[in-house]
């Protein structure tokens, strides 16, 4: 942890000025470019690192997917649209009840 600290330390300490160096000599879209090179440098040692072996195919779980995402997305439309049409207009309590159950099948 103490190494993990140390890099998020400096990051924050050379970021800023190293970010406003490189603004001012190329300019900001440069920024983004910035990220290749360290992609590429990361990608390259992960395939010489990480074991090369196959694992086995786990198959998808459609149907607990599918529920999960109903669920989600009933709950994050609830979140959203109660605070204008009010939590107890009806879409929203069916809305509600959608995404409860859908999460109990979920679960089970």
């Amino acid at each position: 942890m103490g190494i993990n600290g140390a890099f998020v330390a400096l990051g924050f300490v050379t970021g800023p000025s190293l970010g406003g160096f490189i603004i001012a000599l190329a300019g900001w879209p440069c920024m983004f470019l910035i990220n290749i090179p360290f992609g590429l440098l990361v990608f390259i040692g992960g395939l010489l690192i990480f074991p090369h072996e196959r694992q086995q195919h786990i198959p998808l779980d459609f149907k607990g997917a599918l529920l999960f995402a109903l669920s989600m997305s009933n709950l994050f439309y609830i979140l959203q649209e109660s605070q204008i049409h009010g939590f107890f207009t009806p879409f929203i309590l069916i809305c509600s009840c959608i995404s409860v159950i859908s999460f109990l099948l979920f679960l089970n």
